[in-house]
């Protein structure tokens, strides 16, 4: 913890913790719940699960991408050479409240991370919250990422 490679010691120590702080929450939500009487979906884990792999998602989006450009729901992450960024976000703002528009529903609350490259080597993909796509559009050249 004192020579020179302290900081790769602490970082595995965070790695190695991680699980066992979120699985001891996951524990004693469940004993409030319990005590409380409180209902419980049954697709708790899978939204605990979620909310760390978007944690990670973050973190890579953050030292991969410098460009980060908020609109009213969508967050664009990219390397900065995206054309038209703000224009970009607005589109995509439109677009999502346009799909809440024909499902009947409100807008979720909350950011919708956009990044036009890849996040743990996906692209093209919606993972959680996160929509990925090629850098330079999808394959096959059509030059679109992003709403229609």
């Amino acid at each position: 913890m004192r020579g020179p490679g302290r900081l790769r010691a602490i970082g595995w120590l965070l790695v190695g913790v991680t699980p066992v702080i979120w699985i001891g929450a996951f524990v004693a939500q469940l004993l409030v719940d319990g005590h409380t009487k409180a209902q419980r979906s049954a697709d708790a884990p899978v939204r605990i699960a979620a909310v760390w792999g978007s944690s990670i998602f973050n973190i890579e989006a953050w030292w991969r991408y410098p460009s980060w450009t908020r609109g009213r729901h969508a967050l664009l992450i990219d390397d900065g050479h995206s054309p038209h960024p703000k224009k970009l976000v607005a589109d995509m703002d439109r677009h999502i409240e346009a799909m809440a528009d024909l499902l009947g529903q409100p807008v979720p609350d909350g950011e919708f991370p956009w990044v036009r490259g890849t996040i743990f080597g996906f692209s093209g993909r919606a993972m959680l919250r996160w929509a990925t796509c090629w850098k330079d559009g999808k394959p096959g050249g059509t030059g679109r990422c992003g709403p229609p």
